[in-house]
């Protein structure tokens, strides 16, 4: 690498709502393009809200604006491909916890593939800004504990923890294997539209449900390496790498 060229200073504030607005228009709600394959994007708030290059050719990330012409802005397809159709789309995700949580996904016609299609849509709908895990809980439907779980053993200290040490109440908090393969085979196939620190949180409940998908990580490192890894806060950066 290059000693002369240093990296930005990092973000005092964590970001302000400017900086986040901004920062989902580079890198979300639009993409900039150069000459020569260049892409132009914008680092996560917190870390220093600035832009940088990506050369989607040679792999190159660079923090000096290179000498290829003007930037070109195009919107991105933010629509949903997805068939929303079936019982799994007519409940919230609590409600979906819930029933999944007592064991009658299969008594309300649930299926793994379906599941799936509803996990991608509930991560790839929404920018994040909670700089945590707490924010995707209320989304996270295949997780069954959380502050959203009416878990009556809670105030007495027997209710499971998401971050528990024991790798066998950890599974349990979880959707089962065959969620998690019917997902994988759909998160392979659109990694390009999931944010990725949403994309961190989702590859968390594998790992926190002890599930190992080495195509998936394989293919989720490949995606982050095209330039993906500055628009993460220090919290996902820190998680993918636990992951």
């Amino acid at each position: 690498p290059d000693q002369q060229v240093t990296l930005p200073a990092m973000s005092l504030d964590g970001g302000s709502e400017e900086e986040y607005q901004g920062y989902w228009d580079w890198n979300s709600r639009n993409t900039r393009s150069l000459g020569d394959e260049w892409v132009e994007r914008m680092a996560h708030p917190q870390v220093n809200c600035e832009s940088y290059w990506y050369n989607t050719s040679t792999g190159i990330t660079s923090y000096e604006q290179p000498a290829v012409g003007t930037t070109a802005v195009s919107a991105v397809d933010l629509s949903c491909d997805l068939l929303q159709e079936g019982p799994v789309w007519t409940f919230t995700p609590f409600e979906l916890k819930s029933i999944m949580r007592e064991g009658h996904a299969e008594d309300f016609g649930f299926t793994a593939e379906e599941l799936a299609k509803r996990a991608c849509y509930e991560f790839e709908t929404w920018l994040p800004r909670v700089l945590s895990w707490h924010d995707y809980q209320y989304r996270c439907f295949w997780f069954f504990g959380g502050k959203d779980t009416n878990d009556r053993n809670r105030d007495s200290g027997a209710s499971k923890s998401f971050f528990s040490s024991d790798a066998e109440a950890s599974r349990q908090l979880f959707a089962d294997d065959e969620f998690f393969e019917a997902c994988t085979r759909l998160l392979c196939e659109r990694l390009e539209r999931m944010h990725p620190i949403n994309l961190t949180y989702f590859v968390w409940t594998y790992a926190r449900a002890g599930v190992y998908h080495e195509e998936l990580l394989q293919a989720v490192a490949e995606h982050f390496c095209k330039g993906w890894l500055p628009t993460m806060d220090r919290c996902s950066l820190g998680t993918m790498v636990w992951n």
